[in-house]
């Protein structure tokens, strides 16, 4: 992508892309022009989604609150300012939205828990036991684990950022590994280690990650 003449562009980290799709030039892209950075997008049905978490500005929260953490998982957002972090021409998704990407990708696998389409392949997910998908194991050291990490044939590339709650700076957040959790105009969508896919409520003072869909 062409970096317009005074502006200082930067591409957000693709590791938890998929790489086949990366290396075949599937992905799009976008440039936000209010900091710079270019952005991977995906189609998957109908809908063009951003492959990324967002980045934007200095109001989000950083895992561990380490800047470099930012740069790699992009950021958790309150629900105050969502609205607000996603470039030109794309917008914050609403539950209809989300459903209508959940529903395309459960028809897509023709399976109740589609939730590993559209997760990446190694984002350092949890894995668990095979006798209970509730125990956490370490996955190759037990012959009974199953490995948490998805397949993202779709593109996605949902990393298990989690979500944080916003009760100060020691509230705490969702163990890195547990899920994929994103802001929607009203509730919030997430995707577990087990593969469930689930849409509901999120209280008003949870951060969570923003994926954008283009408008």
């Amino acid at each position: 992508m062409n970096c317009p003449e005074g502006m200082v562009c930067k591409y957000v980290i693709t590791e938890f892309l998929n790489q086949e799709f990366l290396a075949s030039d599937k992905y799009g892209e976008i440039l936000d022009e209010r900091d710079g950075q270019i952005y991977k997008t995906i189609e998957i049905g109908t809908q063009t989604w951003l492959a990324q978490n967002m980045n934007y500005d200095t109001t989000g929260f950083c895992y561990e609150y380490l800047p470099e953490n930012c740069e790699k998982y992009g950021k958790l957002y309150r629900k105050d300012v969502a609205s607000k972090i996603c470039p030109t021409g794309w917008k914050l998704p609403d539950t209809l939205e989300w459903r209508k990407l959940i529903n395309y990708t459960k028809e897509y696998l023709n399976k109740k828990d589609a939730g590993a389409a559209l997760k990446s392949s190694n984002g350092m997910w949890f894995s668990y036991t095979q006798e209970d998908k509730y125990q956490y194991c370490v996955y190759g050291l037990d012959e009974n684990c199953i490995n948490g990490e998805g397949s993202n044939e779709l593109g996605f590339s949902a990393i298990p950022l989690g979500d944080k709650a916003d009760n100060g700076e020691n509230s705490g957040y969702t163990p890195f590994g547990k899920e994929f959790s994103a802001r929607a105009k009203q509730g919030a969508v997430s995707i577990s280690y087990t593969n469930f896919f689930g849409l509901g409520i999120t209280y008003y003072n949870y951060l969570h990650a923003i994926r954008c869909i283009k408008k």
